[in-house]
This record gives structure tokens, C-alpha cells and sequence, in this order.
């Protein structure tokens, strides 16, 4: 959900500061100026001042902002502690990266559920799946307001239709698919062609006339 002032393309740019100053973190620097962030990060000064100050984090003149505590605020922020548990709808190689990736715990969230249509099928794992249909009651049980849709071509619609009937309130789209939800539900669209096609074009808009 998107918190109330802090717009959207900030919330993007969040983990990023993050990631950099558990870096700085252990590698034991003390200070980071907006300077040096922007520098690592391609964002302008400035914007890093102002995304950092959209979630509380201060920084000081001449000294930039202190790593451990900036860092430990922006994981309490990201971490969102009343939406920490989160479902995952999907079985292929693309929920199974989701589910090895530990940077997800890291963040202070918790994958508590693995849905899809048949769960008894195969799976390379010893995993215990549960069926898509039970996702709405699920989610009024466990309070759980948060999914990651990462299902297989054929059943997206499928999974769409149980998220829209259950009380999950954000997802996060990892289809690539041009899916509709309920105006009701957040939702946070990634495509891998997509954003491969904006790094080719960033790429393309770098070149000078003699490349």
C-alpha cells in the first residue's frame, strides 16, 4: 500500500538507498552524503534528499546521513510491520526465485502461503502447496493483506479472480500481463522485457555520435 505523502516512484527507489547503506554499513563507514548516494544510485542530490525525507531520515550538513541509523529506519519502513506477511501465487521457476530469495526476509516480510490451482501436483520440492480456491478464506483468516502474483500464463485470470475475491488489499505483478484488479487493490507492476527494453534505451541514449 502506497503510505500517505510518499509517492510511488519514491517507494521504487527505497530498497535501492537501502541495499547501498547495509553496504556502506558493513563495511564499516559511519557517514554517506546525498552526494555519494547519487553517485552510486545514477539519481540526482537532491532527489536523494528528498526521497530520504519523504520517510523521516535527516541528514547533516556536511556530513551526509548516518548509515546504521538511516538504514535501520528505512527497514522498519520497508518492512511495513502490519503488512509483513505476504502470499505467493504461483509453482513455476519464477515463484521458486521468489521463494530462494533472501533478501525478502531480509526486508521483514514473510512468504506464509504458496497457492495454485492443482496442488497436488508435481513439484520439484517437498513444498505444501494450497489450493488456489482457498486463497480468500485464507486471507480472512491469517489477516494477510499482501500477494506476489507470479503464476503460470494459463491460470493468471484464475488467480486474479481469487485475489480480487479475498480481502488482500496489494499486489505485487510479476506476470508481464495486461491483468485487471479491482480499483480497490494497490498494485505494483514489474516486466522483465520491460525493464530490459528501458536499460536498452538508457544504454542507446548514452552512446555519442561516433558509437
Amino acid at each position: 500500500m502506497e503510505p500517505i505523502g510518499v509517492p510511488l516512484p519514491t517507494l521504487r527507489r527505497l530498497p535501492l538507498y537501502l541495499r547501498l547503506l547495509e553496504k556502506k554499513e558493513i563495511a564499516g563507514e559511519a557517514w554517506l552524503s546525498s552526494e555519494a548516494m547519487a553517485r552510486e544510485l545514477g539519481f540526482g542530490a537532491i532527489q536523494v534528499r528528498k526521497d530520504l525525507s519523504a520517510v523521516g531520515a535527516l541528514g547533516i550538513p556536511k556530513r551526509g546521513f548516518p548509515v546504521e541509523e538511516t538504514s535501520r529506519l528505512l527497514g522498519k519502513f520497508l518492512g511495513a510491520d502490519d503488512c509483513s506477511e505476504t502470499f505467493l501465487v504461483g509453482t513455476g521457476s519464477l515463484a521458486r526465485a521468489i521463494l530462494s530469495d533472501e533478501g525478502i526476509g531480509r526486508r521483514g516480510f514473510k512468504i506464509v502461503a504458496v497457492f495454485e490451482p492443482d496442488p497436488k501436483a508435481e513439484h520439484p520440492d517437498d513444498r505444501h502447496y494450497q489450493p488456489l480456491e482457498r486463497l480468500p478464506e485464507l486471507a480472512a483468516r491469517m489477516g494477510t493483506r499482501l500477494a506476489i502474483l507470479a503464476p503460470e500464463p494459463r491460470w493468471a485470470e484464475e488467480a486474479v479472480a481469487a485475489i480480487a475475491g479475498s480481502r488482500i488489499d496489494g499486489v505485487f505483478d510479476l506476470t508481464g500481463m495486461a491483468l485487471s484488479f479491482p480499483a480497490r487493490i494497490s498494485v505494483v507492476r514489474e516486466s522483465f522485457s520491460a525493464g530490459l527494453s528501458a536499460l536498452a534505451g538508457a544504454v542507446r541514449s548514452k552512446r555519442g555520435p561516433e558509437d
